[in-house]
């Protein structure tokens, strides 16, 4: 393929770069096929000029964080998928922390325990990069990212650099977030680092309060097997969590091929050895129809369908998009 030739040719970063890398090595589910070039950037600038690269050669591009909320097509993907794994510096003033996209999400929430800095406690055990965090604006246990949330440098669409000022005081939906809404959705940008403003707090009752948010995601079943923690959002209007209405609607230990809905938590699958992506998606789907089919509504999933689902899609024409 030209395109990838001329990206090889010319890219000059001293972090990984492969061609056909099994996505299956990258995602939290453990399943998908190969990216046509995959990229490790190892700081913030190689990541800019790896995007900007991509863009002149004519390449599609993704940027993927840790892999844990996303589900690759068998197929794999076309173009470049640029890893932020690497991108994990954490730094500290005061009371802010700044983190960059790919650090996950359990080592700020460590650092900022161990600060004596609260706010962050709430994400303890949650797969994932600060960078997904922000994107999905991670909510659980009564809290969500946004309510400590002060600064995000990211990419726009012209590829440059931006800053989205949070007004804390203003409240999330004056700033574009909601529940699992962010401003950065359903737009070509790219989350470079976030800062937040934490609180001081005992780091032994902030330790406390890490254990509890842990055993309680093991007591779900969130550690089993690969996966990718919830598959649908909350819609409150059902009146109970999504888990609860697919438990009553039958589906734990629901079962294709090694793609199976965990039996502790109705609202996880589970990857119990050789899962197919397309095995995981059918259980999705078939989750949503029966939810639709007894409640008369959709189901939102929070997992990304990333990658070459054409082929499947026309074999499914109700697959969702």
């Amino acid at each position: 393929m030209k395109k990838v030739r001329e990206f090889l040719k010319k890219i000059n970063i001293r972090g990984v770069v492969r061609e056909q890398e099994p996505m299956a090595l990258h995602t939290s589910f453990q399943v998908g096929g190969p990216a046509d070039l995959y990229v490790e950037p190892l700081s913030v600038e190689e990541c800019i000029e790896t995007i900007r690269l991509a863009h002149a050669c004519s390449l599609p591009w993704i940027v993927l964080g840790a892999g844990s909320n996303v589900l690759v097509a068998d197929a794999g993907i076309e173009g470049v998928v640029i890893s932020t794994v690497k991108m994990r510096t954490i730094s500290m003033e005061g009371t802010s922390l700044t983190a960059e996209a790919g650090a996950t999400v359990d080592s700020v929430v460590e650092k900022s325990c161990r600060a004596g800095l609260g706010g962050l406690e709430f994400l303890a055990g949650m797969p994932g990069s600060i960078g997904g965090a922000v994107w999905m604006n991670a909510r659980c246990y009564g809290s969500e990212v946004s309510e400590v949330l002060f600064r995000v440098t990211y990419l726009d669409a012209a590829l440059a650099l931006q800053t989205l000022q949070v007004d804390l005081a203003s409240g999330k939906d004056v700033n574009g977030f909601a529940y699992k809404k962010s401003p950065f959705q359903g737009k070509p940008w790219v989350i470079l680092d976030a800062t937040f403003h934490l609180t001081p707090e005992d780091p032994a009752g902030l330790e406390e309060k890490i254990h509890q948010y842990r055993e309680d995601r093991k007591k779900k079943g969130h550690y089993l097997a690969p996966s990718a923690g919830s598959v649908f959002k909350n819609d409150r209007a059902f009146g109970a969590p999504a888990g609860v209405i697919l438990d009553r609607l039958g589906f734990k230990g629901l079962r294709i091929g090694d793609a199976e809905v965990s039996p502790l938590h109705a609202n996880i699958i589970l990857n119990r050895g050789t899962a197919r992506a397309r095995d995981i998606r059918t259980l999705i789907e078939q989750m949503q129809e029966a939810v639709q089919k007894a409640y008369g509504r959709t189901l939102e999933p929070e997992i990304l369908f990333l990658g070459r689902w054409d082929s499947y899609a026309e074999k499914n024409r109700e697959a969702p998009t």
